[in-house]
């Protein structure tokens, strides 16, 4: 093999490097080794951006995932705050339906009684009241059979109606006239009539029975319920 020559540069003073070998290696190893180094810095600037750039959206997706499992465990504490208020609802909700079961046939019978009270003739008092519901064990229809003209759906309400004299009868019908004038009156029956005698004075006693229908309910919870 043909040795290849240095090429002959003309107007250049001969230069010879008469340094042994090592000590040339040397040198070339010294002006190697800085960009050694720089190559290395950069290959570690390079990897740290690398490093970075796929860091960097993993942090963010990591916040964005904290911050829906906050809201996540907000919700969850509002829904079960919701599933106890709902429950508390539910549970007023069946009160009231209880309420308004149970009250569905009430009939405020003080009120009723100053109604009837207020019928009575001048001169008639009232000894017995007994006041009930249709079906009730207390309801003293004494005959069924009459009560099919005027069927009790509100109320029915026997008493005993005293007036001097012999004018008991007389008395029940003026009573009875102006009993028809009361709200959910139906019809009335005189069951009994008797002669008291007490010495020279006479007491007339009445037994009548007072039949109403379901207008005289009080409904105290029906609005309210509706609403």
């Amino acid at each position: 093999m043909a040795r290849k020559r240095s090429p002959i540069e003309f107007g250049r003073s001969p230069r010879v490097n008469l340094l042994p070998e090592r000590q040339r290696a040397e040198q070339r190893h010294e002006q190697t080794l800085p960009k050694l180094l720089l190559a290395l810095v950069a290959s570690g600037a390079v990897a740290g951006l690398i490093f970075a750039a796929g860091t960097i959206p993993v942090t963010l997706a990591n916040q964005e995932l904290a911050a829906v499992e906050a809201e996540s465990q907000s919700l969850n504490a509002q829904i079960a705050g919701f599933g106890e208020a709902q429950e508390m609802l539910a549970a007023v909700g069946g009160r009231s339906s209880d309420r308004t079961v149970i009250t569905e046939t009430e009939v405020l019978f003080m009120e009723l009684r100053d109604q009837v009270l207020g019928s009575v003739p001048d001169g008639s008092s009232i000894v017995r009241f007994a006041a009930s519901l249709p079906g009730s064990e207390t309801d003293a229809a004494p005959d069924p059979a009459v009560l099919d003209a005027c069927p009790a759906s509100g109320a029915s309400i026997d008493l005993t109606l005293s007036t001097p004299g012999e004018g008991g009868l007389s008395a029940a019908a003026a009573f009875l006239d102006r009993a028809e004038q009361l709200e959910g009156f139906v019809c009335g029956i005189v069951i009994v009539n008797s002669l008291l005698s007490a010495g020279d004075t006479i007491t007339s006693e009445t037994q009548l029975q007072l039949v109403f229908n379901d207008t005289v309910r009080a409904g105290r919870f029906i609005e309210e319920e509706a609403q």
